[in-house]
C-alpha cells in the first residue's frame, strides 16, 4: 500500500513539473534595456555580511538536532514505544504547527525579528534536554513478557512536551522570525531569488544536521543491560538476549549530548555577530548592480580589445 502511494505521488510530481516547464511562459528579461546578468558571486556574495549570515544559517540547526522530530521518532520506537502510538501523537502535532503561526506573527513583525530568534534559542536547547531525559527514563519501566508497559501518564507527559516544543519556542516561532528577517533584508529588486537563497541555506542546515545526528547514533550511543552490565546491547542479538531475560537496555550516553553542546557554543559565537548584522540598514543588503554593470562593461571592452590585438 505504501509503495503504491509513493509511486502515485512521484508520478504526479513529475507530471506537474513537466506541465510547468511546457505551459508556464516566463518573461524574457534579456530584451530589457538595463538587463544585467549576474551570478551569485557578483551579487549576493559581494555583500559584506552575507558570509557571516550564511555560516550561521548552515550551522544553526545542528544544536537542535537532539529534539528533531525524525530522530525522536526513531528513538521512541527503539525504546519500545508502540509505533502506532508514536505516529498518532506526531500526527496530532501538525494541527498545532498549522495554527501556531497565525498567533506568533505579531511577535515577529517588529523591527528586530532576529532578536526573537536569538532569544528563543537557549530555551529550545534547554527543551532539547527534556527530550533526552524523557527518553532516558523510558527504559526504567518494568518489562512484562519482553514488552515495556507504559502507563497513561507517560503519554500525557510526552504529549505535553511535544505541545510545548511546538507552541512555545521551537520550529513555528523561530521559523516565522527567521523568514520575517529574510523578508526585511532582501533586496526588493531580487526579492524572490534573494529569499530563496537564504531559505535554502536554512533548509540545508536542518537536513544535514538531522542526517548527521542519525548517522552518529551507532557510534555515540552507549547502553547496557539492566541486569547484566557486561551486555552493552551494541548489537541486535545482544539487545534481544537482554529483552528475552525480561530486562531492558538502559541508555547511558548518546549523540544528543554533542548536539546540545554544539548548540550552546553556536549561541555564544553567533549571538553578538547576528545582533550586529541585524542592526545594519536595509541599504547594506542591497545588490550593487551599478558597480557590477560597470565591471561587466569593462570586462567586455577588455575582451574586445584583446581580440583585436590577436587579429
Amino acid at each position: 500500500m505504501y509503495t503504491d502511494l509513493f509511486y502515485f505521488w512521484a508520478v504526479l510530481f513529475i507530471l506537474i513539473t513537466i506541465s510547468i516547464i511546457i505551459f508556464k511562459k516566463e518573461k524574457d528579461n534579456r530584451l530589457e534595456v538595463n538587463y544585467v546578468k549576474l551570478n551569485i558571486n557578483q551579487n549576493y556574495l559581494l555583500i559584506p555580511s552575507i558570509w557571516v549570515l550564511a555560516i550561521a544559517l548552515l550551522t544553526t540547526e545542528f544544536g537542535f538536532a537532539a529534539a528533531d522530530q525524525s530522530l525522536l521518532i526513531l528513538k521512541l520506537i527503539d525504546a519500545g514505544l508502540p509505533k502506532d502510538n508514536v505516529m498518532v501523537i506526531i500526527s496530532s502535532m501538525y494541527i498545532v504547527k498549522i495554527i501556531t503561526p497565525m498567533f506568533v506573527s505579531k511577535y515577529t513583525s517588529g523591527p528586530k525579528p532576529m532578536s526573537v530568534y536569538l532569544n528563543l534559542t537557549p530555551f529550545r536547547i534547554i527543551w532539547s534536554i527534556t527530550f533526552v531525559i524523557f527518553i532516558y527514563y523510558i527504559t526504567k519501566f518494568t518489562t512484562t513478557n519482553g514488552k515495556i508497559d507504559f502507563p497513561i501518564y507517560y503519554y500525557v507527559i510526552l504529549v505535553f512536551i511535544f505541545l510545548i516544543n511546538y507552541v512555545r519556542h521551537t520550529y513555528n516561532y523561530m521559523s516565522v522570525a527567521r523568514l520575517a528577517w529574510f523578508n526585511r533584508i532582501s533586496d526588493p529588486r531580487f526579492g524572490g531569488t534573494y529569499m530563496t537563497l537564504l531559505n535554502t541555506l536554512s533548509h540545508i542546515s536542518r537536513y544535514w544536521s538531522t542526517s548527521t545526528a542519525i548517522f552518529m547514533i551507532d557510534f555515540l550511543t552507549f547502553k547496557e543491560c539492566s541486569s547484566d552490565y557486561k551486555n552493552n546491547c551494541s548489537t541486535s542479538n545482544l539487545s534481544n538476549t537482554c529483552k528475552s531475560n525480561g530486562d531492558s537496555c538502559i541508555l547511558n550516553v548518546d549523540e544528543s549530548a554533542m548536539c546540545i553542546f554544539f548548540g550552546i557554543g553556536w549561541y555564544y559565537i553567533f549571538k553578538i555577530k547576528l545582533i550586529n548584522v541585524q542592526a545594519k540598514s536595509s541599504s547594506h543588503w542591497m545588490v550593487n548592480v551599478k558597480n557590477n554593470k560597470v565591471m561587466k562593461i569593462e570586462t567586455t571592452e577588455y575582451k574586445m580589445v584583446e581580440n583585436s590585438y590577436e587579429r
